[in-house]
Protein backbone atom coordinates (compact mmCIF):
# COMPACT_ATOMS: atom_id res chain seq x y z
CA UNK A 1 0.00 0.00 0.00
CA UNK A 2 2.72 2.23 0.97
CA UNK A 3 4.18 1.93 -3.06
CA UNK A 4 0.43 2.77 -4.24
CA UNK A 5 0.52 5.84 -2.16
CA UNK A 6 4.18 6.99 -3.65
CA UNK A 7 2.91 6.38 -7.17
CA UNK A 8 -0.17 8.54 -6.33
CA UNK A 9 2.17 11.26 -4.92
CA UNK A 10 4.99 11.49 -8.01
CA UNK A 11 2.15 11.99 -10.19
CA UNK A 12 0.60 15.16 -7.61
CA UNK A 13 3.90 16.80 -7.69
CA UNK A 14 3.01 19.48 -10.24
CA UNK A 15 7.14 20.84 -10.19
CA UNK A 16 10.12 19.64 -11.57
CA UNK A 17 11.63 18.71 -8.19
CA UNK A 18 13.16 15.45 -6.22
CA UNK A 19 11.20 13.90 -3.91
CA UNK A 20 11.63 10.84 -1.66
CA UNK A 21 10.42 8.92 1.18
CA UNK A 22 12.66 7.70 4.23
CA UNK A 23 12.85 4.20 4.58
CA UNK A 24 13.90 3.88 8.11
CA UNK A 25 10.21 5.41 9.04
CA UNK A 26 8.14 2.17 7.97
CA UNK A 27 5.57 1.66 10.79
CA UNK A 28 3.47 -1.51 10.64
CA UNK A 29 -0.39 -0.56 11.50
CA UNK A 30 -2.60 -3.46 12.39
CA UNK A 31 -5.69 -1.76 10.73
CA UNK A 32 -6.66 0.04 7.61
CA UNK A 33 -4.28 1.81 5.22
CA UNK A 34 -1.26 3.85 6.61
CA UNK A 35 -1.68 7.55 6.57
CA UNK A 36 1.00 9.31 3.36
CA UNK A 37 1.57 12.23 1.95
CA UNK A 38 0.34 13.53 -1.47
CA UNK A 39 -0.53 16.09 -3.69
CA UNK A 40 2.70 18.16 -3.06
CA UNK A 41 2.67 21.98 -4.62
CA UNK A 42 5.54 24.45 -4.06
CA UNK A 43 4.90 27.87 -4.72
CA UNK A 44 6.21 31.09 -3.96
CA UNK A 45 5.65 34.78 -3.04
CA UNK A 46 7.72 37.84 -1.67
CA UNK A 47 8.83 36.39 1.48
CA UNK A 48 8.39 33.04 1.88
CA UNK A 49 8.74 29.42 -0.87
CA UNK A 50 5.61 27.83 0.23
CA UNK A 51 4.19 24.26 0.14
CA UNK A 52 0.36 22.63 -0.11
CA UNK A 53 -0.26 18.99 0.59
CA UNK A 54 -2.99 16.48 2.13
CA UNK A 55 -2.54 13.75 4.03
CA UNK A 56 -4.01 10.59 3.02
CA UNK A 57 -5.64 7.97 5.39
CA UNK A 58 -5.13 10.16 8.24
CA UNK A 59 -7.52 8.21 10.70
CA UNK A 60 -8.47 4.54 10.65
CA UNK A 61 -10.99 2.92 11.98
CA UNK A 62 -10.46 3.14 15.39
CA UNK A 63 -9.51 6.86 15.91
CA UNK A 64 -12.32 7.75 13.83
CA UNK A 65 -14.38 5.74 16.00
CA UNK A 66 -12.88 8.03 18.93
CA UNK A 67 -13.79 11.27 16.90
CA UNK A 68 -17.32 9.87 16.72
CA UNK A 69 -17.22 9.48 20.88
CA UNK A 70 -16.06 12.63 21.00
CA UNK A 71 -12.38 12.42 21.21
CA UNK A 72 -10.85 15.40 19.46
CA UNK A 73 -8.20 14.36 17.27
CA UNK A 74 -4.84 15.98 16.20
CA UNK A 75 -3.08 16.37 12.67
CA UNK A 76 0.79 17.72 12.84
CA UNK A 77 2.89 18.45 10.03
CA UNK A 78 6.62 18.91 10.88
CA UNK A 79 8.53 20.83 8.79
CA UNK A 80 12.53 21.18 8.95
CA UNK A 81 14.28 22.71 5.92
CA UNK A 82 18.49 22.22 5.68
CA UNK A 83 20.73 23.56 3.50
CA UNK A 84 22.79 20.95 2.07
CA UNK A 85 26.70 21.88 1.34
CA UNK A 86 29.35 19.60 -0.29
CA UNK A 87 32.85 19.87 1.40
CA UNK A 88 36.27 18.09 1.10
CA UNK A 89 36.17 14.57 0.07
CA UNK A 90 32.29 14.86 -0.68
CA UNK A 91 31.39 15.28 2.44
CA UNK A 92 27.37 15.99 2.65
CA UNK A 93 26.61 18.72 5.45
CA UNK A 94 23.45 19.83 6.53
CA UNK A 95 22.75 23.25 8.45
CA UNK A 96 19.41 23.71 9.92
CA UNK A 97 17.49 26.91 8.78
CA UNK A 98 14.08 26.98 9.43
CA UNK A 99 11.16 24.81 10.73
CA UNK A 100 7.93 24.81 10.83
CA UNK A 101 5.01 22.59 13.16
CA UNK A 102 1.33 23.18 11.76
CA UNK A 103 -1.40 21.72 13.59
CA UNK A 104 -5.54 20.47 12.61
CA UNK A 105 -7.81 19.87 14.86
CA UNK A 106 -11.22 17.84 14.46
CA UNK A 107 -13.94 17.32 16.96
CA UNK A 108 -17.35 16.10 17.02
CA UNK A 109 -20.01 17.95 18.71
CA UNK A 110 -22.47 15.07 19.91
CA UNK A 111 -25.00 17.61 21.20
CA UNK A 112 -24.99 19.87 17.34
CA UNK A 113 -24.23 16.55 15.64
CA UNK A 114 -21.59 19.06 14.35
CA UNK A 115 -17.73 18.34 13.31
CA UNK A 116 -15.93 21.58 13.96
CA UNK A 117 -12.27 21.55 12.09
CA UNK A 118 -9.49 23.89 13.46
CA UNK A 119 -7.10 25.11 11.32
CA UNK A 120 -4.50 27.55 12.93
CA UNK A 121 -5.60 30.91 14.51
CA UNK A 122 -5.52 32.83 10.29
CA UNK A 123 -8.95 30.49 9.45
CA UNK A 124 -12.25 30.49 11.08
CA UNK A 125 -13.03 27.47 12.72
CA UNK A 126 -15.30 25.05 10.13
CA UNK A 127 -18.59 23.74 11.29
CA UNK A 128 -19.78 20.56 9.09
CA UNK A 129 -22.03 17.73 9.50
CA UNK A 130 -20.28 15.89 6.65
CA UNK A 131 -17.23 13.54 7.81
CA UNK A 132 -15.76 13.75 4.68
CA UNK A 133 -16.04 17.71 4.40
CA UNK A 134 -14.43 17.77 8.25
CA UNK A 135 -11.85 15.28 6.80
CA UNK A 136 -10.55 16.58 3.75
CA UNK A 137 -10.35 20.28 5.72
CA UNK A 138 -8.71 18.59 8.10
CA UNK A 139 -5.65 16.98 6.38
CA UNK A 140 -5.35 19.42 3.74
CA UNK A 141 -2.55 22.37 4.05
CA UNK A 142 -2.18 25.23 2.51
CA UNK A 143 0.69 27.69 2.01
CA UNK A 144 2.48 26.54 4.95
CA UNK A 145 6.10 28.48 5.59
CA UNK A 146 8.72 26.39 4.12
CA UNK A 147 11.72 28.51 3.52
CA UNK A 148 12.11 32.40 3.85
CA UNK A 149 13.26 34.38 1.11
CA UNK A 150 15.71 36.35 3.30
CA UNK A 151 17.78 32.90 4.16
CA UNK A 152 17.07 31.71 0.28
CA UNK A 153 20.31 32.09 -1.99
CA UNK A 154 20.43 31.40 -5.62
CA UNK A 155 22.73 28.53 -6.43
CA UNK A 156 22.81 26.88 -3.12
CA UNK A 157 20.65 23.72 -2.13
CA UNK A 158 18.01 23.50 -0.19
CA UNK A 159 16.21 20.60 1.04
CA UNK A 160 12.84 19.94 3.48
CA UNK A 161 11.91 17.13 5.68
CA UNK A 162 8.02 16.83 6.10
CA UNK A 163 6.05 14.55 7.99
CA UNK A 164 2.54 14.19 9.49
CA UNK A 165 2.47 12.35 13.27
CA UNK A 166 -1.72 12.17 14.29
CA UNK A 167 -2.06 12.51 17.88
CA UNK A 168 -4.03 10.64 20.31
CA UNK A 169 -4.94 12.92 23.23
CA UNK A 170 -5.97 11.30 26.58
CA UNK A 171 -9.75 10.02 26.76
CA UNK A 172 -11.90 11.27 28.92
CA UNK A 173 -14.64 9.71 31.33
CA UNK A 174 -12.32 7.06 31.89
CA UNK A 175 -12.60 5.91 28.29
CA UNK A 176 -9.15 5.14 27.95
CA UNK A 177 -10.68 1.70 29.55
CA UNK A 178 -12.74 0.86 27.05
CA UNK A 179 -10.15 1.47 24.03
CA UNK A 180 -7.45 0.16 26.00
CA UNK A 181 -6.00 -1.50 22.72
CA UNK A 182 -4.85 2.19 21.79
CA UNK A 183 -2.75 2.25 24.62
CA UNK A 184 0.85 3.16 23.82
CA UNK A 185 -0.01 3.44 19.80
CA UNK A 186 0.75 6.41 18.01
CA UNK A 187 0.15 6.72 14.18
CA UNK A 188 2.10 8.87 11.77
CA UNK A 189 3.60 9.13 8.03
CA UNK A 190 6.90 8.53 7.07
CA UNK A 191 9.60 11.40 6.65
CA UNK A 192 9.45 13.06 3.05
CA UNK A 193 12.29 14.92 1.85
CA UNK A 194 11.66 17.24 -1.11
CA UNK A 195 14.56 19.22 -3.06
CA UNK A 196 13.26 22.76 -3.29
CA UNK A 197 14.08 23.71 -7.23
CA UNK A 198 16.40 26.26 -8.29
CA UNK A 199 13.75 28.34 -10.09
CA UNK A 200 12.41 29.51 -6.68
CA UNK A 201 15.41 30.53 -5.25
CA UNK A 202 15.95 33.51 -8.16
CA UNK A 203 15.40 36.41 -6.40
CA UNK A 204 14.23 38.49 -9.78
CA UNK A 205 11.94 35.21 -10.24
CA UNK A 206 7.64 36.62 -10.55
CA UNK A 207 6.00 35.35 -7.40
CA UNK A 208 3.32 32.83 -7.68
CA UNK A 209 1.11 33.40 -5.03
CA UNK A 210 0.03 36.73 -3.17
CA UNK A 211 1.10 37.23 0.26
Amino acid sequence: MIFVCLMSLALAVVLPCKLSATENDRIAFSADNPPCLENFVLAKNNRWITLSLTVRSPFDKKLKSLILNGVPQKITLEIITNEKKNYLFLVNIDRKIFTNSITHSIHYDNLKKLFVVNAGKKHPPLQTSSYQQALTAVSTFNNIHLLPMEKAQAEHGYQAKVKAEIVKKRMPFHLEYLFFFLAGWERKTQTYVLDIPQQFLQPNSKPTVDE
